[in-house]
């Protein structure tokens, strides 16, 4: 058996009705791969994938949401969580790392956080840490979106008409501003009812995102690689909102 697949059987078998003991032992095998050089998180992002196709979910991480809902064991809630926070802070890729809270978000990750936050400390320090630890992860993730946006003034980038003014502004003052209406003359161009044309907008959004918040050293050829990979190993599906898509939710 492939190493894939063999991530992939993992798995497909947390949905059997192993009892607690074995399912434990798969999320732990799961989180061990997630921190494997070089391939492992890929090979439990592909194996989550094909969860979805198989089990019909509309979402992915749904079923996995689901169990650390259901779970009767303190054990077991522990070992959801920790396989989350590895799928969600193993990845180098800040704006990866982002798409994928917003995916659990979406599908009431919040909830289910608020629920696991009335748990006592005595009754499970591993389940407590494993909770500061994502919180942790993700209040330093939203600091760092916010520093990407320090040198701006006196825009409220909460509201679209306020970030369109701007940038027509900025690329009229710098001789661009034929390049920025080509710009929005394309965007136009999609056909936004569409379901391929959404995702073709997410994609826009995240090469515009590449370009500008990429090393300013990095040459085009690796901006492009950067952005196949997050592609890639996320899930391209609703746009978000312009407050998500910056501040996310700060």
């Amino acid at each position: 058996m492939s190493t894939n697949k063999a991530v992939e059987v993992m798995m497909l078998s947390l949905a059997t009705k192993h009892n607690s003991r074995v399912k434990l032992t798969l999320l732990k095998l799961l989180t061990v791969i997630c921190h494997l050089p070089p391939n492992g998180h890929r090979l439990v992002m592909e194996a989550v994938g094909q969860y979805k196709k198989a089990k019909k979910e509309k979402a992915r991480f749904q079923t996995l949401l689901e169990g650390l809902r259901k779970a009767d064991k303190m054990d077991l809630r522990v070992g959801y969580m920790t396989l989350i926070n590895a799928i969600i802070n193993v990845p180098m890729d800040l704006d990866f790392r982002v798409s994928l809270r917003n995916e659990l978000y979406n599908l009431g990750f919040r909830d289910i956080l608020s629920s696991l936050r009335e748990i006592k400390y005595e009754d499970s320090p591993d389940l407590d840490t494993q909770v500061k630890i994502f919180d942790d992860e993700d209040d330093g993730d939203k600091a760092d979106l916010e520093k990407r946006y320090a040198h701006i003034e006196d825009i409220n980038l909460d509201d679209p008409r306020a970030v369109f003014d701007a940038l027509t502004k900025m690329t009229k003052n710098h001789g661009l501003g034929n390049y920025f209406h080509q710009l929005l003359k394309d965007c136009i161009g999609l056909d936004l009812g569409k379901e391929t044309a959404n995702e073709r907008l997410v994609l826009a959004e995240r090469l515009v995102r590449q370009i500008a918040f990429q090393n300013k050293e990095a040459k085009s050829e690796a901006i492009l690689e950067n952005l196949l990979t997050t592609v890639k190993e996320s899930e391209i599906k609703d746009p978000l909102p312009l407050k998500q898509l910056s501040l996310i939710h700060i």
